[in-house]
């Protein structure tokens, strides 16, 4: 079973480890996209209990590299994707040789979470992932009270579909919350027109079908058109978002 950890338009996440649970009782398994999770929860593999788990690096703010994880009880059963001989994990699943200038910059990943967690933090926490899984809770909760201040601002316009949940925690679990990744349309109005507006006025968002074509057609709209998408980060900040509604109150 192929998935994704959160939609990257609708913004949902989904409850992985349930899923894993079942297709593990059914004796298959499970590969999950994580490349719209990464940025906004920090990723735990074991408890998700997943066979693969791939995203990019520089959706946690690194170099424009990929990370694939395989449970180690898999790596003999799969096939070189190097020269045939080459049997070592994991080089036999690269396709040629590391790129070695990003390959050292990965090590900034790490300098950059620890920093933030000693910039938040004054107790000291020895193991790695605690210190990342602690910082991420502080982004969860700032990008969250982010994405409610967009996703109000959008529920009190009129013609304005959100795509996805219209609230941060309407009808989420604590295992499926919502990111803040937020895309709506607007009745009337074409997606690229309002996205090219808010651009004009030096507000980087974009339009279109953000390569989840499936989703947007399911969903009724064209994937010329799309959706018009807002994206935060745990570096926005409220002065980004009063800049962004402002920008909105003008288009649309």
């Amino acid at each position: 079973v192929a998935m994704s950890h959160c939609s990257n338009l609708v913004g949902s996440f989904n409850d992985v480890a349930a899923i894993a649970d079942k297709v593990h009782a059914a004796g298959g398994l499970i590969a999950v996209d994580g490349v719209a999770a990464a940025p906004h929860r920090a990723i735990d593999v074991k408890a998700l209990d997943v066979d693969f788990y791939a995203f990019s690096l520089y959706k946690t703010f690194g170099p424009h590299l990929a990370v694939l994880y395989v449970r180690r009880s898999l790596w003999k059963d799969l096939a070189p994707q190097n020269h045939f001989f080459i049997e070592d994990s994991p080089a036999k699943l690269l396709p040629g040789g590391a790129n070695h200038e990003l390959t050292a910059g990965l090590v900034g990943i790490a300098d950059y979470f620890d920093l933030l967690d000693r910039h938040h933090f004054r107790g000291p926490e020895n193991e790695f992932h605690r210190r990342v899984a602690r910082v991420y809770r502080l982004i969860e909760a700032h990008e969250g009270r982010l994405a409610e201040r967009v996703l109000g601002y959008l529920r009190g316009r009129k013609g304005v579909r959100i795509i996805g949940r219209s609230s941060v925690s309407d009808g989420a679990s604590e295992a499926t919350p919502r990111a803040p990744t937020i895309s709506f349309t607007v009745a009337g109005r074409r997606s690229q027109d309002i996205a090219e507006a808010l651009n004009r006025e030096r507000i980087a968002i974009g339009h279109g079908d953000f390569w989840a074509r499936r989703c947007i057609e399911a969903l009724g709209l064209t994937p010329e058109d799309g959706v018009v998408r807002v994206g935060i980060a745990h570096y926005n900040d409220d002065s980004d978002v009063d800049r962004l509604l402002a920008a909105l109150d003008r288009v649309i």
